[in-house]
């Protein structure tokens, strides 16, 4: 019996979908709300309206990676593995991520379960910003590959969630995670 079927047992109820995708939206929102300002405030304090680091690829790339993607990666990975099993948006919904015993799951495997997660979205921006910015790269830019990955990565990751037996995305398979509503886990 594998992991779905034993939790499946157990009378663990997954998550309804479309809540998880509003829980995911509120955290989203709450993160661009509070990260996005940082976005801005580095370009402003240099006293230049456009510094040039603001022009190279790399450079910005490795900006947005330590001001967006690393705090967004330890704000699902560090909420994901406390003692509530959810991030804010989660608790809204009142769900929370676990493991098969229902139990809190590990840091690495929370950390793990957010980079997979938010992968789609890391190969978007990285495909706006690599080799050169898309505003100006010019006409072919919208022609980078990186956007039809991060499109099909994230198709993949839906369909995933539609078709497993406990609504495991492809970020919870390779986790060995649930998402589940909370009172299933107080029973």
């Amino acid at each position: 019996m594998n992991a779905s079927e034993q939790a499946a047992e157990a009378g663990f109820s997954a998550a309804p979908i479309a809540r998880r995708a509003a829980a995911l939206l509120v955290d989203l929102a709450l993160l661009c709300a509070v990260l996005a300002p940082i976005q801005f405030l580095r370009p402003a304090l240099s006293g230049v309206e456009r510094p040039d680091w603001l022009s190279a690829g790399l450079l910005l790339e490795l900006f947005v990676l330590a001001t967006l993607s690393l705090p967004a990666y330890l704000y699902f990975a560090l909420l994901e593995s406390g003692s509530r099993q959810a991030t804010f948006g989660k608790r809204w919904f009142r769900i929370q991520v676990t493991d098969f015993e229902h139990r809190p799951i590990q840091k690495l495997r929370a950390l793990v379960r957010a980079v997979v997660k938010l992968a789609p979205l890391e190969i978007a921006h990285a495909s706006m910003l690599l080799p050169v910015p898309i505003w100006q790269a010019g006409p072919e830019a919208s022609a980078r590959p990186g956007f039809m990955y991060s499109t099909l990565l994230a198709g993949a990751w839906l369909v995933t969630l539609l078709l497993t037996p406990k609504s495991q995305g492809v970020h919870d398979l390779i986790a060995g995670t649930l998402v589940v509503e909370r009172e299933a886990v107080a029973r």
